[in-house]
């Protein structure tokens, strides 16, 4: 740590053990932040004396931060910023913190609560602890209750078993659960005061978190401690969360009161990279490594995840901190990762395809996906080029919250103008195409797309029967995208992608939509791909177009010529 930082010194304090990142300079530079070792030593040191565990091998004992925890206490606590008032105050009004399950996550949460309500000395706090629904509440404050019946705050704090209530009697300080389940409840929350604790970030209610964004607003120090794993719901308040604390971390944003931590390997580590060295990402993702993270255990539960798809994304997401993109996971990510081959558009010139169109009605994404099959029957390799077209109006309000501008310049999406998508550039681009490789066949949904198909197989004529435009004079193939007829084309996707028989060049929002995907299972025992949200913009047309193309180049080639229905 910089000299210039720090605000004197302490010598129960081990500097070699705090860290610092861009934030902390950013801090420093324009804010006039500094350091107090004295501050953070008293964090840490009242912590060790007043908490202890309650399970485990080690209940009863007093907690021993390990080096996460003692890293971020003594940063969240210890940097402050000048205060005409105060003098000095803490810098830090929100922490967020992201570690894997079993490093001590539970634990730590608890005894920062429990500072803030008798160690920080201000009368009257009230600390909340929030979680997604009371239960859950419950569990979060109980490491907190139990701290306090068997350890030194006995004495000098009151539980309420009943309401799950500890207050400080000194101080006239309490904590106690809160939690969003109760709709009618939310107009209360709204007169909050005081400091907030978050458990489980990544599944919490977005609603109840902008009502405790104002829970500390006439506190001279507020703070909002947010701790969590990582999750799979892409549009979760906690997924912005770890997206914004990867900014803060790496200086690409600035905000100086945030204080940010992630514990994780990295976000595209795929499952074949993971299996190669499990130990080297374990150690990486765990800071309890060695402690409370034993390597036959992890190692264990990495062998029984392998047996399904849901088991490896649940180990990336909890054990590693890996980030997934659907809550039913139809396809894992490192999976698909693993499709990835370097190839180009020019590569695959004169060889035949098939094509797969999905089509919007007016305002998404439509695509249009070719296959390029290479191998017989079950050795079969298919090769995937897709395109996306969106409306400009369109791609405008979605820039804040989509890749918009990096999908058009990797030249995998076109915006056409005005608010609806202009089928003529779709046409344009597959007669290109069709001049480029062999397509030999074009599968499409009627319900949008009779029109357009129609144009791009026979041309466009006149009024007077004059041929405008030329057509392609590709066969069409309809497929009505329910239930019964998708269901072969998405479990021979599925078995292809987890082979390793599909091949992508790294479409970036291919891949995006990848993740996306859920699977659906009708009454009847049919798959379907779906969106993870059916009202999000969070789109899979891509896939679609996809599973429309292989489906029917595996129709032609293995049965010759006929609908995708065959399958």
């Amino acid at each position: 740590m910089n000299a210039d930082w720090l605000l004197g010194s302490d010598e129960r304090l081990d500097l070699s053990r705090v860290g610092w990142n861009a934030s902390d300079s950013h801090a420093f530079e324009t804010l006039g932040a500094r350091f107090s070792p004295q501050r953070a030593a008293w964090a840490i040191g009242w912590i060790e004396s007043n908490c202890v565990l309650y399970e485990g091998d080690r209940a009863g004992e007093p907690i021993k931060l390990l080096d996460w925890a003692y890293d971020c206490t003594a940063r969240i606590f210890g940097w402050l910023v000048p205060d005409p008032v105060l003098r000095w105050k803490r810098r830090f009004r929100r922490a967020v913190v992201f570690v894997p399950k079993k490093n001590g996550k539970s634990p730590t949460l608890a005894a920062w609560a429990c500072y803030l309500m008798a160690g920080d000395a201000e009368p009257g706090q009230h600390v909340y602890m929030a979680a997604r629904n009371r239960d859950q509440a419950k569990i979060a404050t109980k490491h907190a209750i139990e701290m306090v019946k068997k350890g030194p705050l006995s004495k000098s704090c009151k539980v309420n078993n009943s309401t799950s209530t500890i207050t400080h009697l000194s101080s006239n300080s309490n904590l106690f659960p809160i939690s969003s389940n109760n709709a009618s409840n939310q107009r209360s929350k709204e007169g909050l005061n005081g400091s907030v604790c978050i458990d489980e970030t990544h599944v919490v209610d977005k609603a109840l978190v902008r009502i405790l964004r104002g829970a500390g607003i006439s506190r001279a120090e507020p703070l909002q401690l947010e701790v969590s794993t990582a999750g799979n719901d892409p549009e979760a308040y906690g997924r912005e969360q770890f997206e914004l604390a990867q900014k803060i971390i790496s200086g690409d944003e600035q905000d100086p009161y945030l204080f940010a931590a992630i514990y994780a390997a990295p976000q595209d580590l795929s499952e074949a990279d993971l299996l190669a060295d499990p130990v080297k990402w374990g150690k990486l993702a765990n800071p309890a490594w060695g402690k409370l993270i034993k390597e036959t255990e992890y190692l264990y539960d990495l062998e029984q995840a392998r047996r399904t798809p849901q088991g490896m994304s649940d180990f990336m997401m909890y054990r590693l901190n890996v980030w997934q993109q659907s809550a039913s996971t139809w396809l894992p990510l490192g999976a698909w990762r693993e499709c990835r081959e370097d190839f180009e558009e020019e590569d695959l010139r004169g060889q035949e395809c098939w094509a797969g169109l999905d089509l919007s009605r007016t305002r998404d994404m439509s695509a249009c996906a070719l296959a390029f099959p290479s191998g017989e029957g079950e050795d079969t390799i298919y090769r995937l080029l897709v395109h996306y077209w969106l409306p400009e109006d369109r791609a405008d309000s979605l820039a804040a919250d989509l890749d918009i501008r990096k999908w058009i310049e990797e030249g995998v999406l076109t915006t056409t103008p005005g608010n609806t998508v202009d089928y003529s550039y779709i046409y344009r681009w597959f007669f290109e195409q069709s001049q480029r490789f062999c397509i030999q066949r074009l599968c499409y949904d009627p319900t949008f797309a009779d029109d357009i198909t129609a144009k791009m197989s026979d041309g466009i004529t006149g009024r007077d029967g004059v041929l405008l435009e030329p057509g392609t004079g590709v066969p069409r193939s309809p497929c009505i995208q329910v239930d019964r007829f998708m269901a072969a084309p998405t479990a021979d996707f599925e078995r292809a992608v987890l082979s390793r028989r599909v091949r992508h060049n790294g479409n970036s929002l291919l891949s995006w939509q990848v993740g996306n995907c859920k699977v659906k299972r009708s009454p009847k025992g049919f798959l379907r791909v779906t969106k993870e949200h059916p009202e999000s913009a969070r789109t899979i047309d891509g896939v679609v177009a996809a599973l429309m193309a292989m489906g029917q180049a595996q129709v032609d080639c293995n049965y010759g010529c006929g609908s995708i229905v065959v399958g």
